[in-house]
């Protein structure tokens, strides 16, 4: 079971940038980016309108806004996304509903591997 650092309760409205390496969890309403090193969850009744950034985003509320997800995103039943999606991994579930684009990201390899070779030469 995954701990998450940040819970926006469902009864909460922020409005403004959401960062954290660790897991979010999203239970009300965020008004602008949200960017973890981590999973994002978009819970059930739960809003975001604007970009997503993660390893994984995870649906079953809303979101109106570009998604880069890294490894995975998945819009469960009843989950709505309304925008364009990168990832490695898009799984859209019986019952979600995707309005947008998908564009599937290669596997983006280490910069500090570039450096290594470059040295070696």
């Amino acid at each position: 079971m995954e701990v998450f650092d940040t819970i926006i309760g469902q009864n909460v409205k922020l409005l403004g940038n959401l960062t954290n390496q660790g897991p979010i969890q999203i239970n009300g309403i965020v008004d602008g980016q949200v960017e973890s090193g981590a999973v994002v969850i978009v819970g059930a009744g739960a809003l975001v309108k604007g970009p997503v950034k993660a390893k994984v985003v995870e649906i079953t509320g809303e979101v109106q806004g570009v998604i880069h997800a890294s490894d995975r995103v998945e819009i469960f039943p009843k989950g709505k996304l309304v925008g364009d999606v990168t990832t490695k991994n898009l799984v859209v579930r019986l019952g979600a509903m995707f309005i947008g684009k998908s564009q599937q990201a290669p596997d983006i390899e280490p910069k500090d591997k570039e450096i290594v070779e470059d040295n070696e030469k």
